[in-house]
């Protein structure tokens, strides 16, 4: 046991050494933007029966959100998907092909 009359000294260094930069890193931010693209597809999944239109677009934004990360996929060929399936079901057969052409390059043989 210590003796209560031994004093520690201890050296706390100057401000200078210690990074006072944010307190999220750069991982947690890639894992915030990775949950709002999760998240914006499963809320288009919840709306493609209600809204299609707005089901559309949350899952357009899926695609660009994930193409900016890089070369991540999964949330990108899933919504290319549902919007292969949406137009279809608009009607709007032009768009329906170019998403499914581009579903298509995603696709390893």
């Amino acid at each position: 046991m210590a003796d209560d009359d031994e004093e520690y000294d201890y050296d706390y260094g100057s401000d200078a050494e210690y990074d006072y930069g944010s307190d999220a890193d750069d991982n947690e931010v890639t894992n915030d933007e990775a949950i709002e693209i999760e998240n914006m597809f499963y809320e288009g999944e919840d709306l493609k029966n209600e809204n299609r239109f707005k089901a559309a677009e949350l899952f357009e934004k899926v695609i660009e959100l994930e193409s900016l990360k890089g070369d991540e996929i999964k949330w990108r060929f899933k919504a290319l998907h549902e919007l292969v399936i949406l137009y279809y079901k608009l009607n709007k057969l032009n768009i329906m092909i170019d998403k499914y052409q581009l579903m298509l390059t995603y696709v390893s043989l």
